[in-house]
């Protein structure tokens, strides 16, 4: 009596216990959660204080610059000869070389303006008379406010120097307004997911921002946000953005002079969504785990409590009496159809008897699975349908082609340089990375090198791909056997220029003509040599280092790339003009056991296979026999894929691997497997 009532309550005590196990995994859970979001906030905010700052520099870099322009053209005779036509040639030519500035003005000491690059009705609204008149009492640079330009629409802060001749008189006073939307390329440069960037004067009123400047320039920030931003001056803070979706706003002075910290804001506003999706997603996770959990304890306890409902009375309590008692009957299953022993079974012959035929019984399946596993065909009783094991189907008629067979929707193995396929191991990263690294940042020279196979080519058109080409204007050069002109012609050529032009020097003016024009629309330019160790002449790499010359004072205006095999390292060395220029360099290795397993399941589950096709004996001998390369092992497994394929295996073993390399070192022919191959035809190359 005292086993039937223990039952229930330890079914009862085991529910409990899973129940408090599911409160404190809910509580583990949202602290989870929590620490999560916690971090992905401060991760957020070190991304967005680094902005801030790299704005800040970039800010004093161009005011900098500025200043240095204004000190050159306060000494020019134009200037201080009052000579307008001139001077307005000189200014016009310095706009057009550098975008980040929207005029230049020239002023009397009386007040009148004699001289302007662009717009000579408006160029009164670029000129402070405070500001100039303070630059000429100092005999320094004055810097104004900020301010937006009513015709253009732009925020800019002027800079006023004076122009003092010979005998310390001041003849004029140079103004040059500096464009802000330069300081969005910052962000531009150093995406984070959906930030917008914004700059607010003292007052709160938006004075560039990106993206959407058309839509916010010259309106004031909400007074929640606004009030604690302009109090505090920096720091960060929670609020709804300029579209109404929660942001995390993270902020800091633009200017770090000291008596101009508060002259303006910038502002960068990163949406809540994005900065906590990975820890959502990582909660949502959780939620669904416990939820797995749960509906499994409440089945446990269902069949439990069903199982003990479902129990007869006579077999909880009779049973075991009859157990003890000694009929052998009950033990092991020799009743009658309605629980009588059987006649056969009251003598010991009947038992014996009714021993082998259940020894029998249990005989017949074992053989018939020992049959299943030789692929013979095993008959069943007549209550259940037949079952055959049947083999894959073999020959060259299995599948139409092996990316049907195998299950893939594209070959996976194709030796094409294909950006899809790119598996990133923590050295093709890296390389990617550098490579990056060196174009958004105008970094000059850069050089990857590795083994012919690597992959170097793949990481080429993985960058070319990440390059938006509203921003780049790319010359891609892949067949570099040229002599230095037909060099000039082919890199014009490749930056969409046809040029007609036959001598060298005609060639590199139109090139200085074209890196120049593509600056002035904002375009960067990049050039990448591929396989550029089969240069033979050396004066091609003298023009390459030529190319990093097109400079202005503050960056480059063009981005070189060198790619080659190992042999490229050594050339440049001989050439240390060349080689002082490249300040990124990057050497890819090949792969370990690890990362060639990996690569080859990355490949198969691009090309819509997701299980792995290789065994991993027949991973170790791909790796022993293609070194790790990642072109032996496409051409490896691509062949074994066909021969497995052809013979309807299951998978591709090591005995595999085997005849594909044995065939490859001792067969004259070479199967060759076009895209689409019929049943009917085999193409044999000789």
């Amino acid at each position: 009596m005292r086993s039937r009532r223990a039952a229930p309550v330890a079914l009862w005590l085991f529910a409990l216990a899973g129940l408090v196990s599911l409160v404190a995994l809910a509580g583990w859970t949202l602290h989870t959660r929590h620490e999560a979001r916690r971090e992905a906030a401060s991760e957020a905010q070190r991304s967005a204080s680094r902005v801030i700052q790299s704005v800040a520099r970039d800010q004093e870099s161009l005011i900098e610059s500025a200043h240095k322009l204004l000190v050159g053209l306060a000494q020019r005779p134009e200037v201080q000869t009052h000579d307008a036509p001139r001077c307005n040639l000189l200014f016009a030519g310095i706009l057009r070389r550098f975008p980040e500035y929207l005029d230049v003005v020239a002023i009397e000491p009386s007040g009148r303006i004699f001289c302007t690059g662009r717009w000579p009705e408006d160029a009164a609204s670029f000129v402070e008379p405070d500001d100039v008149r303070r630059s000429m009492e100092s005999g320094n640079a004055t810097l104004g406010q900020y301010t937006i330009h009513h015709v253009s629409h732009r925020a800019t802060i002027s800079l006023a120097a004076p122009s003092v001749d010979d005998t310390g008189a001041v003849r004029a006073v140079v103004v040059v307004a500096l464009d802000l939307r330069y300081l969005n390329r910052t962000l531009v440069e150093t995406p984070l997911g959906g930030a917008s960037l914004a700059v607010v004067d003292r007052h709160g009123m938006i004075l560039t921002v990106h993206p959407e400047p058309e839509r916010w320039v010259g309106k004031m920030l909400a007074d929640p946000i606004k009030n604690v931003i302009l109090a505090q001056g920096e720091g960060a803070t929670e609020g709804l953005g300029l579209d109404g979706y929660p942001c995390i706003f993270v902020f800091g002075p633009l200017l770090r002079i000291a008596e101009r910290v508060g002259d303006a804001t910038v502002i960068v506003a990163l949406p809540q969504k994005t900065v906590f999706l990975q820890a959502d997603r990582l909660f949502r996770g959780h939620l669904v785990g416990l939820g797995i959990v749960a509906l499994l304890l409440l089945i446990t306890v269902g069949i439990g409590i069903d199982l003990r409902a479902g129990w007869p009375a006579h077999v909880r309590t009779r049973a075991p009496r009859r157990s003890r008692a000694g009929d052998l009957g009950t033990g092991i299953g020799l009743m009658g159809g309605h629980g009588a022993p059987s006649r056969s079974a009251a003598t010991p012959e009947g038992l014996g008897t009714k021993l082998e035929e259940q020894q029998e019984d249990v005989k017949i399946p074992q053989e018939g699975l020992e049959r299943e596993k030789a692929g013979i065909p095993v008959a069943t009783s007549s209550s259940l349908a037949p079952v055959v094991a049947t083999p894959p189907p073999s020959g060259p008629h299995a599948a139409r082609d092996p990316e049907e067979y195998w299950g893939l929707k594209e070959p996976p193995f194709e030796n094409s340089p294909n950006p899809k396929f790119l598996y990133l191991s923590p050295e093709h990263e890296e390389g990617l990375t550098r490579m990056a690294y060196a174009v958004k940042r105008r970094k000059g020279a850069a050089m990857l090198t590795g083994e012919y196979g690597c992959g170097k080519t793949t990481i080429v058109r993985t960058l070319l791909r990440r390059l938006e080409p509203e921003r780049y204007e790319v010359g891609l050069l892949v067949n570099p056997w040229w002599n230095a002109t037909d060099f000039l012609r082919e890199l014009l050529f490749q930056m969409g220029l046809d040029a007609q032009e036959t001598s060298k020097f005609d060639l590199i003016h139109t090139l200085n003509d074209l890196f120049y024009k593509n600056y002035r629309a904002g375009l960067e330019n990049v050039i990448i040599v591929d396989e550029a160790q089969l240069i033979q002449d050396d004066s091609i790499f003298e023009e390459l280092r030529l190319l990093l010359n097109f400079q202005l004072d503050e960056r480059f205006l063009v981005t070189l790339l060198l790619i080659g095999s190992p042999e490229l390292r050594d050339k440049i060395r001989r050439l240390p003009h060349l080689d002082q220029r490249i300040t990124i360099r990057y050497h890819l290795n090949r792969f370990d056991y690890e990362h060639t397993a990996r690569y080859i399941a990355h490949r198969l589950r691009m090309a819509g296979q997701s299980r792995c096709l290789f065994t991993d004996e027949a991973m170790k001998l791909i790796f022993a026999l293609t070194r790790g390369i990642p072109r032996e092992i496409n051409n490896l497994c691509d062949l074994s894929l066909f021969i497995g394929c052809s013979r309807g295996l299951l998978e591709i073993d090591r005995e595999v691997i085997q005849q594909v390399k044995s065939d490859a070192t001792s067969s004259p022919l070479r199967v060759v497997r076009p895209h689409y191959w019929p049943p009917e035809q085999t193409q044999v190359e000789g």
